[in-house]
């Protein structure tokens, strides 16, 4: 039996030692320790479940990403129906103020029209 202690201790290079034995009644372990893990040699049962679990975080993304492309989508369609509407009320404001320069000029022809035909209906006498 044996008993590591550290204290405040920088790694520099991994630990690697072997846990247990054959007389403690438990498997052994290989144990690697550095810096920033503890760990052992993974099973092939946990090794399976890492990719499982990995299989699973991957197709949560796959599903998530194409409903931000939709979403994309959506906001580029929408922008484009935006222009096109604007490019439309714009030229129709045009043809309004067209249309109100010529009722004007229609309405001004026939004012000078009526006072014309006034002028000539009453004569001096």
């Amino acid at each position: 039996s044996a008993v590591l202690v550290y204290r405040n201790v920088v790694l520099c290079k991994p630990l690697h030692f072997t846990f247990a034995g054959k007389g403690s009644g438990y498997e052994m372990v290989q144990v690697s320790l550095d810096e920033d893990s503890w760990t052992r040699p993974l099973t092939r049962v946990e090794q399976r479940h890492i990719a499982f679990v990995q299989q699973e975080v991957l197709e949560q993304e796959a599903d998530v990403e194409p409903l931000e492309q939709r979403n994309e989508a959506l906001v580029v369609e929408t922008n484009q129906k935006m222009s096109l509407a604007v490019d439309e009320i714009t030229r129709l404001s045009k043809n309004v103020a067209d249309l109100a320069k010529q009722l004007q000029h229609q309405v001004e022809k026939t004012n000078a029209l009526q006072d014309e035909m006034r002028q000539l209906s009453v004569k001096p006498e």
